[in-house]
């Protein structure tokens, strides 16, 4: 491995094939996906594309495959790591091209890395620059960081409730400007939907695939255990980051347990249910968490919820209640 110093110009190139590389990625799956960019040796942008992690990876070898002769540059948002994204074929085809660089824009903890990758790196002649990792770079690795620290992937939940607290069905809001298409996309970007059993309904005014063409499988819970197991299973088939609806009581229950990473939490102001049928607020303890967002979503408000740790605090102490 050698390293080199870049001219300005180089360095602009570079920066504009990592940001396309880095927004690519963005669009499949922000917690989990890893994109690329071919250069020639004028830093010209060849190609360039992302998938998934755990799916497909062998997509950015083709790339490389494709310009073999041309290549000079290799742009990667993440180095390999077992499982997110294989290197064997990667390695092959870098090493049997006329690439003389790579650039990676997020530097993993040594200990996810591949570790064939790491030993090839070390004895090759390309010369290997590793970027001080954007926040979105350190974003698309969110659900490989999870799954080594919580032993489970990245979960975003989509969740409702009434003004009054009592738990409410997510259909409520299907006809609401923008509320289907925006879970829609959650579900795209995700590789498994978990919904509780009371929001079955929801899954028809959903999308089926993701953004990797992938059939989205959908898993009814209603336990935590059975939330636990499921997620169990996506580490183990390689899936990052996972999608799941429900209401706010059993949001309450997903939050003390520490499963879950981002809410996108709905309130309906219009709809209301029986004031007899009015039932103690789940206490939800947000201590940990910061308000990054509020929507307008026609007669409904969406709150957008992430940790601390994951996103600087922006609107101060939460408290114990999302309305």
């Amino acid at each position: 491995m050698t390293t080199t110093t870049k001219d300005p110009l180089q360095l602009q190139s570079t920066l504009a094939a990592v940001n396309l590389a880095l927004q690519s990625a963005h669009n499949k799956a922000p917690r989990a996906a890893v994109g690329w960019a071919v250069l020639d040796s004028d830093e010209n942008i060849l190609s360039h594309g992302s998938v998934m992690a755990g799916i497909e990876t062998q997509r950015a070898a083709m790339s490389v495959a494709r310009y073999n002769s041309k290549i000079d540059h290799f742009v990667l948002t993440c180095e390999p790591s077992p499982g997110f994204f294989v290197s064997e074929k990667l390695r092959e085809n870098l090493e049997n091209s006329t690439c003389r660089a790579i650039t990676i824009a997020h530097k993993l903890d040594p200990q996810l890395l591949d570790t064939e990758w790491l030993r090839w790196k070390q004895n090759s002649d390309l010369s290997v620059q590793c970027l001080q990792g954007s926040q979105l770079a350190k974003r698309l690795v969110s659900g490989l960081e999870s799954v080594r620290t919580k032993y489970r992937p990245w979960v975003s939940v989509v969740s409702s409730a009434y003004m009054n607290n009592k738990p409410a069905p997510l259909t409520i809001f299907s006809e609401e400007f923008g509320f289907t298409s925006f879970v829609g996309c959650l579900v795209s970007q995700s590789r498994a939907h978990l919904v509780q059993h009371a929001q079955a309904a929801i899954v028809e005014c959903l999308p089926e695939d993701n953004t990797m063409d992938e059939l989205v499988d959908i898993f009814e819970v209603n336990t935590l255990d059975e939330v636990r197991s499921i997620l169990r299973y996506c580490v183990q088939e390689n899936r990052f980051s996972v999608l799941l609806s429900c209401d706010a009581d059993f949001l309450a229950q997903l939050v003390t347990e520490d499963l879950v990473d981002e809410i996108y939490h709905h309130i309906s102001i219009k709809a209301q249910c029986e004031a007899s049928n009015i039932q103690s607020p789940p206490y939800i303890n947000l201590n940990q968490w910061s308000l990054i967002n509020t929507h307008t979503v026609g007669d409904a408000v969406r709150l957008q919820l992430q940790k601390k740790n994951d996103i600087p605090e922006l609107f101060g102490e939460l408290g114990n209640r999302l309305n």
